[in-house]
């Protein structure tokens, strides 16, 4: 048995116009399998609803992926029509990781714990921003404009 551990937020569209930030957990993948709905694992995940979080258990079963003619293994939260894929979920948590490394390597920290990060690619001694509460910093001898 395969065991992978995700532990992110995953923002999911539900039936309708809403959405939903869905916690995935982990993931035990049993066995490989190739046909359309064959059993491969479970997952865990926590799901709010009605004002509760609640942990489910979902079945992962082969189904097509978003590319009409590749099959992957995948799942369905409730009251969602579509299918989260499992290599859609090691692709976001590779993203999330080396999002996590770019973001801390050398920005100062914010007083509420979050990074103050250049808010302009072109001009990052300019102004700066935290990525937690969204205060900023301008440093006018950087500044770009005339005046």
């Amino acid at each position: 048995m395969k065991h992978e551990v995700f532990q992110f937020e995953k923002r999911v569209h539900l039936i309708g116009d809403e959405y939903v930030y869905v916690h995935i957990k982990e993931a035990r993948i049993i066995e490989e399998a190739s046909n359309k709905g064959d059993f491969i694992g479970q997952i865990d995940i926590v799901y709010p609803f009605a004002g509760y979080n609640l942990e489910l258990t979902l079945d992962i079963t082969m189904d097509k992926s978003s590319v009409e003619w590749e099959w992957d293994a995948g799942f369905r939260v409730p009251f969602s029509e579509e299918i989260i894929t499992l290599s859609e979920l090691y692709l976001e948590q590779q993203m999330i990781l080396e999002y996590e490394k770019y973001e801390t390597r050398n920005y100062e920290k914010c007083s509420c714990g979050g990074y103050m990060m250049p808010m302009y690619d072109e001009f990052p001694s300019w102004i700066h921003y935290c990525d937690t509460c969204d205060c900023r910093n301008e440093n006018y001898d950087h500044s770009p404009l005339p005046y």
